[in-house]
């Protein structure tokens, strides 16, 4: 113990080696007490040496949809630039002066346990949402699947209960309570984060909201559907998501998304061409229009 002691203490003594892909460096401590603000990021933090800093931690939510903004302005795939990063990843720690030992995962952070996909891409490929009736709170869970006459994987539908959230003024105090209790004492049957960490990953927009709120899994007190999209998001910001209760329930959503292209492709059929009683007439009108134009040119070529 006292031979680990030694090594630890002549290892702290020892001059600091300068290298010269240094770019990045740390300021000395004579000069950071004179005005320590003046070192220290207000804001953000970029990069380990003030990563953690409590005073930072409300723009950790922000940085989470800077990147997924960033993806989208790319049209770079999360895996692209995850793999790059974990290639480049021993090149950006030389670039900081002296000994950097991350207690931290920078691809696990950047990644964002999305992607099961948002109601309404879910419901084009035949994701049937409904009310669990049950006693049981806060629960999500894969009903009974309708049969196809098809029985084709492509048109198969599926069944997703969920308890009914009734969306008020008065409950995001108390489900925030309970899910702070649920991390510190139960993480690993943190039911009621589960529920919403994967509500928010289905609700993106408010047409998301609509959807849930016409198949009565939302109950809109709010007055706003845009107001519960709001409250939705917020609630799992600065929550430890790297569990969840439902991760083979969003496996199985996955799934089925991607093999139910045909319930996808009629899905947006219906959507741009009989989206309503007006938009169907003159989509029918179009056809037949269109087919009697192909009959007149052929008797006209024959």
């Amino acid at each position: 113990m006292a031979k680990k002691t030694d090594q630890s203490e002549k290892k702290r003594n020892d001059p600091v080696k300068f290298s010269k892909h240094w770019c990045i460096y740390r300021i000395p401590s004579k000069l950071r007490n004179v005005k320590d603000e003046a070192y220290t990021p207000q804001l953000i933090s970029i990069g380990p040496f003030h990563h953690g800093n409590p005073k930072l931690a409300d723009m950790e939510s922000h940085k989470k949809k800077y990147y997924e903004n960033f993806c989208q302005r790319t049209s770079r795939k999360k895996e692209e630039l995850e793999t790059f990063i974990r290639e480049k990843e021993d090149d950006i720690l030389r670039c900081y002066a002296g000994s950097i030992e991350p207690d931290i995962d920078f691809v696990k952070r950047l990644r964002k346990p999305k992607s099961i996909y948002d109601v309404r891409k879910l419901k084009e490929a035949g994701v049937k949402f409904r009310p669990n009736e049950g006693s049981e709170r806060f629960v999500i869970k894969r009903g009974e699947d309708h049969k196809c006459n098809f029985k084709m994987a492509c048109f198969r539908n599926m069944n997703l209960k969920l308890t009914k959230f009734w969306a008020r003024y008065e409950v995001e105090c108390v489900i925030r309570n309970v899910m702070a209790l649920e991390q510190f004492l139960y993480p690993k049957k943190a039911y009621v984060c589960s529920y919403f960490l994967m509500l928010d990953q289905l609700v993106d927009t408010v047409e998301d909201v609509n959807a849930l709120i016409e198949s009565e899994v939302i109950v809109n007190l709010l007055g706003s559907s845009n107001a519960v999209a709001k409250l939705i998001n917020s609630l799992c910001e600065q929550t430890m998501d790297d569990r969840s209760c439902y991760e083979d329930i969003c496996k199985q959503l996955n799934e089925h998304y991607k093999i139910s292209f045909c319930n996808r492709n009629i899905s947006i059929l219906k959507r741009v061409y009989f989206k309503d009683l007006w938009t169907g007439s003159s989509t029918i009108v179009g056809l037949f229009v269109l087919f009697f134009s192909i009959i007149g040119t052929i008797k006209s070529l024959m």
